[in-house]
């Protein structure tokens, strides 16, 4: 890539970002890691810190701090990506709505069940309410959401939140779909 792309930054920060999903989605997160960083400090320096490209790069690399347990890098981060999102694209974004769900699911991991359920409400009542339940983003909010219901012991609220979280997936993605 360096060879490549070495005097294309933009192009290399952007397969950079993409090799670092791939290594992500393999679970090789010290490798993820590492990708996510070179196309972070690239964007960062050629777009800025609250150019889109660059908060991508900085929520991937909060989503890989999560997956590795680094939890108070991965709150920085993500908080960074939802802040600039929210400030740049507004709350309607998907981008700034999948960034809340992160936070959310932050918020979960480091024992603050309650902030995370208030977002997470937040993100399921807006979207119902525009109408577009059937996506993929409000999918993760419901389930995160029901999630947390079954560490409080709600579970008649968790459960009317997952059958409803399945019923949208199976209508909108069809019957044999992962989702």
């Amino acid at each position: 890539i360096d060879i490549m792309f070495e005097n294309q930054p933009a192009n290399q920060a952007a397969i950079r970002n993409e090799v670092g999903t791939i290594l992500y989605n393999l679970r090789n997160m010290e490798k993820a890691e590492d990708e996510y960083l070179k196309a972070k400090s690239i964007w960062e320096s050629q777009l800025g810190p609250n150019h889109n490209d660059t908060l991508k790069a900085v929520n991937n690399l909060g989503q890989t701090y999560l997956a590795q347990g680094k939890l108070d890098l991965a709150e920085a981060l993500v908080e960074q990506a939802y802040l600039g999102r929210l400030a740049t694209l507004g709350q309607d974004s998907p981008l700034t709505i999948n960034s809340k769900i992160n936070l959310a699911h932050v918020y979960m991991r480091t024992k603050r069940a309650s902030q995370a359920k208030e977002m997470l409400t937040e993100i399921v009542e807006r979207q119902t309410d525009w109408g577009q339940d059937s996506d993929k983003a409000i999918l993760t909010a419901m389930a995160n959401l029901g999630a947390i219901h079954i560490q409080h012991g709600q579970l008649e609220d968790a459960l009317q939140l997952h059958q409803r979280c399945f019923e949208i997936a199976r209508e909108h993605y069809g019957e044999g779909h992962p989702t």
